[in-house]
């Protein structure tokens, strides 16, 4: 675990400069607990807001989750976007609560769409490296160099995790001090959907871009645990369903 205990350090480090670490989206997550309740602890959700204790399910594309909160119940599956949160403790291996606030599936984009979309008259200006994984960076042939995009294909292995195929985008460049408001959006494929989170810096702080590797990871991770599709006729008695 040395590898992701250095990229958590330099992410939270980053953004804690600061804050106080209760107060920061990089806090550490709590220890793993499979029989913690599915919408307790530390989750950006008030209790007139969730499903909570045990959650809900929902449809979103052709896979189900469990969820604490909904955004769009007036979309049907195959338009929904969710913002996916719970109880962090239910994740193993996870790091930090920073994907608990900020991540949202998106069930009418595939992963071949929206990587078209958003790259489309993008052009390879060379390679990136971070936090040992080598990123292409791609800049748009008619504006130029200003805030590229980042593209992650494969690569070596995080303490035994794959880290998914995912790119960036920041709203400010990587490698300088950035203002309070600097952001990274990174997005990455869950299946036949995709998901996207947005990671952010605090104060003068550079934005943790070391990080984002292993918040890709735990992303999918997070994903995986809340989808019980394979338990969706067991748990279907015992939740209630959102439309």
């Amino acid at each position: 675990m040395e590898l992701t205990k250095r990229l958590l350090a330099f992410a939270m480090v980053s953004v804690l400069a600061a804050a106080e670490a209760d107060a920061s989206p990089y806090r550490p997550a709590p220890p793993y607990d499979p029989g913690a309740k599915w919408c307790e602890g530390d989750i950006p959700v008030t209790r007139e807001q969730s499903y909570g204790p045990d959650g809900a399910i929902t449809q979103v594309g052709p896979y189900y989750f469990r969820i604490c909160r909904w955004g769009s119940g007036d979309k049907p599956p195959s338009r929904k976007v969710m913002h996916l949160t719970y109880n962090p403790a239910l994740v193993k291996d996870l790091s930090t609560t920073k994907v608990m606030g900020a991540l949202f599936l998106v069930s009418h984009v595939s992963w071949k769409d929206r990587r078209e979309f958003f790259l489309k008259n993008h052009v390879e200006t060379g390679i990136e490296n971070i936090s040992g994984m080598q990123y292409k960076v791609l800049i748009h042939e008619w504006i130029g160099q200003a805030n590229p995009f980042y593209l992650f294909d494969s690569g070596p292995k995080i303490d035994g995790y794959e880290v998914p195929p995912h790119f960036f985008k920041c709203n400010e460049p990587i490698v300088q001090l950035t203002p309070s408001n600097a952001n990274c959006t990174i997005y990455l494929p869950y299946r036949q959907i995709t998901a996207h989170l947005t990671v952010t810096a605090k104060s003068i702080a550079e934005i943790p871009v070391d990080g984002i590797p292993l918040i890709a990871i735990e992303a999918e991770r997070m994903i995986e645990t809340a989808d019980i599709t394979d338990e969706y006729e067991m748990l279907s008695k015992e939740l209630p369903f959102i439309e």
